[in-house]
């Protein structure tokens, strides 16, 4: 319909709502002109050629076997090569704007120094808490050692750990279970003892699971018989305790920082990229109190989806095939990854990046080169001969010439190269 190729129109380059203009929309194929839209939409515009926009298979084909003999297509295939990567950049900048760390590594590291600097605020949310629980009675603790420590040892042999608790620790619990009374400093200090455990790169699974049951134990604060008063305060402190516990069992990235697990060079890999939607969702919330953070997690995005397109420090040849791979297989994780705006940025540049290299079925395009190496030598010396031997034989050159006679020839360039080309319903190979 008409008004459907007017609305595409208006968000095309002058240029091509020139083109529509005289055309009239009668004339105009929409889907062509759809895809010329999409490519100039993009943060660095890309021009596609009639073949690329018609995705005709024999115009295609025609375009990219003759690149070795018109140097105008070559440069265009180059400069839509230049304009994917630039594309990357660009949707990075307005994606993740205050992440200045460029590598993986770096990346991974300011996620993980926001979860560290996270905890760090929740930890002192619960000291302040204790605290005040502390102050209310007078300056002595109210916790019942022997409870504490008849529900560790009850929750260690549940869990068959109670032979994995670190010696030093096993003393501690076994004074307070004589009656030692349990200070604030001592509470803190096993706190904090238990926790470095839990972080540590050389104690076992066992022994950091013993410690997490431990830990879990004394934040239920048993309190002696007669500081009933002093519940309302307890309770503030116990749940202060596990909203923090609940926050890291809910969020494998959080767990593996406090624990000591998190890699910087691996982390975007393991709790971005391969993670579930889920988990993906619950880190970006979790660091709602970081948005350069929050950022990181779509800079490392970009950054995986440019690496299977091949590009190393911002240069090689723009793979498709390996960016749209990547793309699917991340697809669900999209919307909470980036902003919709970027969302959709990193998909139209899946889609253009295909509409220049696909090669649709019916195509002949040679993948070798050897035939384009040959009419790049023809050009230069006008030797039909070299491309027929080149082809074994097959006077594929007196063929290309009669192609390019009727495709490729000067006065035909503008219509293969020009804003909006193939857009008239007749541009298709006959």
């Amino acid at each position: 319909p008409a008004e459907q190729v007017t609305a595409l129109a208006a968000r095309a380059s002058p240029e091509v709502q020139e083109m529509v203009q005289k055309l009239g929309p009668a004339k105009v194929n929409p889907a062509v002109l759809e895809r010329h839209v999409e490519a100039e939409s993009l943060p660095v515009p890309v021009r596609l050629t009639r073949g690329q926009a018609t995705q005709d298979p024999g115009l295609i084909s025609t375009e990219q076997n003759l690149r070795g003999k018109q140097e105008q297509v070559r440069n265009r295939f180059n400069d839509q090569n230049n304009a994917l990567i630039d594309n990357t950049n660009a949707i990075r900048e307005t994606a993740a704007p205050d992440v200045y760390a460029t590598t993986q590594p770096e990346i991974g590291q300011l996620v993980i120094d926001a979860y560290t600097a996270k905890d760090t605020a929740k930890n002192a949310q619960v000291t302040k808490a204790y605290q005040a629980l502390r102050d209310a009675n007078g300056g002595a603790f109210p916790v019942d050692g022997i409870a504490m420590v008849d529900a560790a040892d009850k929750a260690l042999h549940k869990g068959l750990l109670f032979d994995h608790v670190p010696p030093a620790v096993r003393k501690t619990l076994d004074r307070l279970r004589d009656g030692q009374a349990m200070t604030f400093e001592n509470f803190e200090s096993l706190r904090t003892n238990l926790a470095r455990i839990q972080r540590s790169h050389t104690a076992d699974g066992n022994e950091k699971a013993a410690a997490g049951v431990i830990r879990t134990a004394m934040e239920e604060l048993p309190m002696p018989a007669g500081a009933e008063h002093l519940k309302p305060l307890a309770d503030a402190a116990r749940q202060a305790a596990k909203e923090r516990f609940a926050a890291i069992e809910a969020d494998p990235a959080y767990k593996a920082v406090i624990s000591g697990k998190a890699s910087a060079d691996k982390f975007i890999d393991k709790f971005v990229i391969s993670a579930d939607l889920k988990n993906v969702d619950t880190m970006k919330k979790a660091l709602a109190h970081d948005p350069a953070a929050q950022q990181a997690l779509a800079a490392g995005t970009i950054n995986h989806l440019k690496r299977n397109a091949g590009i190393v420090d911002n240069a090689g040849n723009f793979s498709q095939a390996g960016y749209n791979k990547a793309l699917e297989n991340l697809r669900p994780k999209l919307g909470v990854i980036f902003e919709p705006e970027q969302r959709q940025q990193v998909e139209t540049l899946g889609r253009v990046a295909r509409y220049t290299q696909a090669q649709p079925k019916g195509s002949y395009v040679n993948t070798s080169n050897t035939l384009t190496a040959a009419l790049a030598e023809h050009a230069k010396g006008g030797v039909e001969g070299a491309v027929n031997v080149a082809a074994h034989g097959v006077p594929i050159g007196t063929w290309m010439r009669r192609l390019g006679g009727r495709y490729m020839e000067q006065k035909e360039l503008g219509s293969v190269l020009q804003p909006g080309a193939g857009i008239r319903l007749k541009d298709i190979a006959k």
